[in-house]
């Protein structure tokens, strides 16, 4: 028997809806997941038995994808790329900690070079928005600013990363990030997480002596920054909670395996930092994404008690020490440094400092008495040009939240928001320091848009549906 035409094309119609629903899940890429994740977790495992060599092989691995990417962008494949810089954004303190013959920004480099790749070869754009002209506007005065620059690599440290900012938001009018294809962006920086959670795990079963007193610990975070191996891990916390709520019952509970892992070794830097970021995420994840108020409430119930478990075991292997860092709730030096750089802002209201003077006045016994960055970029902004910088960084970052609230609704309200929230909350508590942070703006303006993504030659990169033909 012969079936109806019109029914035919129905059901092809339904399932290609259906396929479509399933690609705006949210969800890990498994095959990507566990098979870049063993490979580069060896490539970290040599880099870190082999002492001698391991500055040579870190420096191999990032000119090697470094030449990936650029190849990948010269294919017009730029979701591949940004996994790329996903992953070298949160493997930043392992690259600099390893190897010193790299330029410590190295990455932000390399992310302007292809960036500024992308926005010749990509001909498709969209218009500047509100926070892009904000930036640019606010980026004059940092290029303007150097003329009164009085140490020329305090400047560069300053400048370069505000410009890798600048370009990444260029980015955002030429990329559109679809469900599946955030996917993989998402599972990228997880697998750099993992990378960065194995160094540090390798660091303790190699025996080294910890120390555990009231300050952050920078040998329980592997011999790097503390606070920004708390936040780098914090963030991969936040992915495994995200794909936790997205994903289907049968593998949902396996997202909770390395979150539990990250966090753990997070709370040991005892930095108090990614702590934050993961709080906030949940606030504004919870609070504003899901409909379903007892399934939220369920869910940080749950959420809640794993943290506490983690936390009783920190307890178990540090003693009191962690109970002290935990509940204290002061911002050490970062309130005084804030507060002296409003006096610097009050005393130079006009213009300001100059980009990069910060750290040399901190050095006067009138304000800090030693040298030291501002830890918040509006501080920063405000001390070093004045008042036009805190409205053209004020105006950024506001402009940032009302585009990302009023342009997108449910999900992808949220998860925009959320990139957001955990981007300035950083960039407030400690600056703009790594490239994670222009990465989180580049989602938060150009994920979950409405409109198909383009077709690239990597089948690795993302799925494209199509609409089925019916005669």
């Amino acid at each position: 028997m012969n079936q109806d035409p019109i029914s035919s094309s129905e059901n092809v119609t339904q399932l290609t809806l259906d396929a479509r629903d399933n690609s705006s899940q949210l969800h890990l890429n498994l095959p990507v997941f566990l098979f870049f994740g063993v490979f580069t977790s060896c490539v970290w495992w040599i880099i870190f038995e082999y002492e001698k060599r391991a500055e040579l092989i870190t420096t191999g691995y990032f000119i090697i994808l470094a030449f990936i990417g650029t190849l990948l962008l010269l294919r017009r494949n730029t979701i591949g790329a940004l996994m790329l810089i996903a992953y070298l954004s949160v493997l930043q303190p392992a690259l600099r900690a390893y190897s010193q013959i790299l330029p410590y920004l190295a990455l932000e480099y390399l992310v302007i070079f292809w960036a500024i790749l992308i926005l010749l070869l990509q001909l498709r754009r969209s218009s500047l928005s509100a926070p892009i002209l904000f930036y640019g506007a606010y980026l004059l005065l940092e290029l303007t600013g150097t003329f009164l620059s009085k140490n020329p690599n305090l400047m560069r440290g300053v400048l370069v990363p505000s410009l890798a900012l600048g370009f990444t938001l260029l980015i955002s009018t030429r990329v559109r990030i679809h469900s599946s294809q955030l996917n993989n962006v998402l599972t990228a920086y997880l697998i750099g997480a993992i990378n960065l959670a194995l160094l540090i795990s390798l660091s303790y079963l190699s025996g080294a002596s910890i120390h555990w007193g009231s300050d952050s610990n920078i040998d329980a975070a592997g011999g790097m920054g503390p606070n920004q191996i708390a936040s780098l891990l914090g963030i991969g916390v936040i992915i495994c909670i995200i794909f936790f709520e997205e994903s289907d019952q049968t593998s949902k509970w396996l997202h909770l395996l390395p979150a539990t892992w990250m966090a753990f070794l997070m709370m040991l830097t005892f930095s108090r930092t990614g702590l934050a970021l993961v709080l906030i995420a949940l606030l504004v994840y919870y609070g504003i994404f899901q409909p379903n108020r007892l399934r939220s409430f369920i869910s940080l119930v749950m959420l809640s008690l794993l943290g506490a478990l983690i936390f009783m075991q920190v307890v178990d292997i540090t003693g009191r020490a962690a109970v002290n860092r935990y509940t204290d709730l002061s911002p050490t030096n970062r309130l005084d440094l804030a507060r002296y750089g409003w006096q610097l802002f009050l005393n130079n209201p006009l213009f300001g400092v100059g980009t990069g003077n910060f750290h040399l006045y901190m050095e006067s016994a009138a304000y800090f008495g030693q040298t030291s960055g501002a830890h918040n970029e509006l501080i920063r902004a405000a001390a070093e040009h004045g008042i036009p910088g805190v409205i053209f960084w004020s105006g950024f970052a506001i402009s940032s939240l009302w585009l990302a609230y009023q342009s997108a609704a449910g999900k992808a309200r949220a998860l925009r928001l959320l990139f957001l929230a955990v981007c300035f909350a950083y960039t407030f508590t400690s600056g703009l320091k790594l490239m994670t942070q222009p990465l989180l703006l580049l989602l938060a303006y150009s994920a979950l848009l409405p409109e198909e993504p383009e077709e690239v030659d990597a089948l690795w990169a993302y799925p494209t549906y199509r609409e089925q033909e019916v005669n």
